[in-house]
């Protein structure tokens, strides 16, 4: 039989042995996360609102923000900073999503069960693993102090996300390694406001 001809709508990927492997590797350890790792009611309910304050940064922002409310002096140049690392992070990334095009696990297997609301958007990579990493780098040099608890946020976020099916494990893996280069171009791109890297937030 002829092999159907590769429609330009989908994007070609590696089919040889060594992909497959990494492929079954990254479903067997994404299940074995999310299915058999125990998921109490409670406990699954919480880190899903959770996991739900990442969803387009809005935990960045809202740490961000937070010298705002306080009327700090250069509140407003600091969350420009911010906001503009997310914002870079969340577009490019959607960029990369749109041309791989990964379906998240519930509907690449079939089972459209998830512990929460699955997004619309693709699976590869996981924006809330790479606009994490940037909002770690960001806040990170806004405010030195805070960098371990913003590091513990991140993996806790970033764990939920396979936790709760809504990615696999490569798709964060990827997104964590994704956003690392963009926060590294963001910071060597984008002036910290000045005077700033010594503070902490409030």
């Amino acid at each position: 039989m002829t092999p159907a001809p590769h429609s330009p709508d989908t994007p070609r990927r590696p089919d040889g042995p060594l992909y497959r492997r990494l492929v079954a590797c990254d479903r067997a350890v994404s299940r074995l996360i999310a299915y058999r790792l125990p998921h109490p009611a409670r406990f699954t309910r919480v880190l899903g609102a959770f996991s739900r304050c990442g969803d387009h940064g809005y935990v960045w922002y809202a740490l961000g923000a937070a010298p705002l409310l306080a009327r700090r002096p250069g509140a407003g140049r600091r969350f420009a900073y911010v906001v503009g690392g997310q914002a870079t992070a969340e577009i490019v990334t959607h960029l990369v999503k749109i041309r791989i095009r990964r379906l998240r696990p519930p509907h690449d297997e079939g089972d459209p069960n998830g512990y929460i609301r699955q997004p619309s958007s693709h699976s590869f990579p996981s924006a809330h693993a790479s606009m994490g990493v940037v909002g770690l780098a960001t806040l990170g040099r806004l405010f030195p102090r805070a960098r371990l608890p913003l590091a513990v946020l991140l993996a806790v976020l970033a764990f939920t996300r396979v936790y709760l099916r809504v990615h696999y494990a490569a798709d964060v893996l990827a997104g964590l390694a994704f956003g690392s280069g963009l926060a590294a171009l963001y910071v060597r791109l984008v002036r910290l406001p000045s005077g700033e890297g010594s503070g902490r937030p409030s």
